[in-house]
């Protein structure tokens, strides 16, 4: 026979384990495309967007997805072209990614074609695929994809362009 105490933990655990199935098994969904449009920024000095666009995303469209094409203005630098998404795949893909994806959240990742950097107090991963073909991503609120691809750039103008996000 158990103890009143005992018996009292015991149904706490079954409760609290109970109530932490129906949770896992509707994980929060991602937001509204539309929602995570205004991230995008607007044109800026030596940079114009082509487009921004906003829907679903992901192999099976369950992703939101945001993305806008930038392109240095006639009196901007060079060939200069940059790709921004900012994505939500819902909590519990963003907990996985956080928790298992993405190392240079956790430690400095010092590699041939990656590097961490600390911008704003944000931390950031840095991939060169080749000499001026770079991508930039972090991670926001725990949820948020933001990557940045930067075609014909060097690593100082894609800092610079992921400046210009608004990323609190």
């Amino acid at each position: 026979m158990l103890s009143p105490v005992r018996t009292c933990a015991l149904a706490f655990a079954l409760c609290s384990l109970l109530c932490a199935v129906p949770a896992w098994a509707n994980p929060a969904q991602p937001v509204d495309p539309a929602r995570l449009k205004p991230f995008l920024p607007p044109a800026w000095k030596g940079m114009e967007r082509l487009s921004a666009d906003a829907g679903p995303a992901g192999l099976a469209g369950k992703a939101s997805e945001a993305k806008a094409h930038y392109k240095a203005a006639l009196n901007g630098p060079g060939r200069l072209e940059l790709v921004l998404h900012v994505r939500d795949e819902g909590a519990n893909a963003a907990r996985m990614y956080r928790d298992y994806g993405a190392d240079y959240l956790k430690r400095d990742v010092r590699e041939d074609s990656q590097k961490s950097l600390v911008l704003g107090g944000r931390r950031f991963l840095l991939t060169r695929s080749t000499p001026t073909s770079l991508g930039l991503e972090t991670l926001v609120g725990d949820r948020w994809m933001v990557n940045l691809s930067c075609i014909e750039a060097t690593e100082a103008q894609c800092v610079e362009a992921m400046g210009h996000v608004d990323l609190a």
